[in-house]
């Protein structure tokens, strides 16, 4: 079976014997028999996958972060302030690994859809979708910043 079919029939097997072949050829210096234009697109697949962790991550801690300032106070907060930094972090890291990826980023949409999600959690406040801005309210350093958090939220005791 050819390298060529067995991307198509089992990835992963494929996956290691690319990699197997990579190694040999590095040791050695010899051009191995690669699946050249599978490897490619994994190659570029990989970039669009940390591209989209990036775009998700911070378009949860929008959604967060705009609940946190918007939503009546209520039990969820400690919740969303959770989800706040664990998408931080996700954002952080990936962000450490391809900083370039910073330039990628969708913002606007990032905002739009982040204020959509937090729309609908914000349904049972009748001025709760009114109150959400139409524009981000929050510049990108503050969203990834572990530290900052908007004015109106509620403190949590000990935090």
């Amino acid at each position: 079976m050819s390298t060529s079919a067995r991307y198509g029939n089992d990835f992963y097997t494929w996956t290691q014997e690319q990699g197997r072949l990579l190694e040999i050829a590095a040791k050695t210096g010899t051009p191995p028999p690669l699946d050249f234009e599978n490897l490619a697109e994994e190659v570029y697949a990989l970039g669009r996958t940390q591209k989209r962790a990036i775009q998700w991550a911070l378009t949860r801690v929008i959604e967060y972060l705009l609940k946190l300032e918007h939503a009546p106070d209520g039990e969820s907060r400690s919740a969303w302030e959770e989800a706040v930094i664990a998408n931080r972090f996700i954002a952080a890291d990936a962000l450490g690994a391809s900083p370039s990826l910073i330039n990628e980023i969708d913002f606007v949409r990032a905002y739009r859809d982040g204020r959509r999600m937090a729309m609908v959690a914000l349904e049972a406040d009748p001025n709760g979708q009114r109150r959400l801005p139409v524009q981000c309210p929050y510049p990108m350093d503050k969203i990834l910043n572990e530290n900052w958090w908007p004015e109106n939220r509620c403190e949590i005791v000990g935090a």
